[in-house]
């Protein structure tokens, strides 16, 4: 058992450390997956982690403490008192528009920074989920302290990792924290179904609203603009090649060549 306080994991010796050492301060959990992989366990990875530190700290966890919105989550994070350890679960937090690594979100990738910085007077674990750790804005990955990478292979099986930035080109960095650790399936606990009804919840909205401006004179998007935007930020903003663009969106090197050859992306 990684939660064991006799033989704790390195990784749950971290968390504690830092809620528990002269830190005395927050953190910043994210939970990711193996070439994006979806169905490996990472919302179920962070409902376990969840109660499993809850039960550790002696914090009673309410439905509350789940969540897909941002708002909802900085709600909370005023409402825990953060004297006393205590946890909220942020899910799907790139892909729910949280923060995304678009320009169109950085308003709400200011705040979020913001409420992360402070969070080191507070006391909150916060474990967060996204399809790759990429897809969120780099000011906040900067900001993490553990990730906890999902295998594809075997599934609920994972690899924990701390993060830290280096101090002259602020590159982030990461080192491995022990073992894997074997993640249960926490199929049919009321958390987990409570967090995978706000994700058909919020389908359900986009949905609706992609049915609303739909008409005759409706400009048809391409299904890829997204990937084009995003390709080209990472590539003219951040530097990247044009392999690792293609592994951080989870296509083929040669759709990007064959995208610059139609114009529709502009790579410096």
């Amino acid at each position: 058992n990684p939660f064991d306080l006799q033989n704790p994991h390195p990784c749950i010796n971290k968390i504690l450390q830092d809620i528990y050492g002269p830190r005395q301060g927050g953190i910043k959990i994210c939970i990711d997956a193996a070439q994006s992989r979806l169905g490996v366990g990472k919302t179920s990875a962070a409902v376990w982690f969840a109660t499993e530190l809850s039960y550790l700290f002696d914090y009673e966890l309410e439905f509350a403490d789940f969540t897909l919105d941002g708002e909802q989550y900085k709600k909370r994070w005023k409402e825990h008192d953060g004297d006393s350890p205590s946890v909220i679960v942020v899910d799907e937090i790139s892909g729910a528009g949280i923060a995304a690594n678009r320009k169109a979100m950085t308003n709400s990738n200011q705040e979020l920074a913001r409420t992360w910085e402070l969070m080191r007077t507070k006391k909150i674990v916060t474990i967060t989920t996204c399809a790759d750790i990429n897809f969120i804005d780099s000011a906040l990955r900067k900001l993490l302290d553990i990730r906890i990478h999902m295998l594809d292979k075997p599934l609920f099986h994972a690899k924990c990792y701390e993060m830290k930035t280096s101090f002259s080109k602020s590159e982030i960095r990461s080192k491995s924290l022990g073992g894997r650790i074997r993640t249960p399936d926490m199929s049919g606990h009321p958390f987990l179904e409570y967090l995978d009804a706000q994700k058909l919840e919020l389908l359900s909205r986009q949905s609706l609203m992609t049915k609303a401006g739909a008409g005759k004179n409706t400009k048809k998007i391409d299904p890829r603009e997204e990937d084009y935007r995003e390709i080209e930020r990472l590539h003219n903003e951040e530097g990247w090649d044009q392999k690792t663009c293609a592994i951080a969106r989870g296509i083929h090197p040669s759709s990007i060549t064959l995208w610059k050859k139609e114009g529709k992306i502009s790579l410096d």
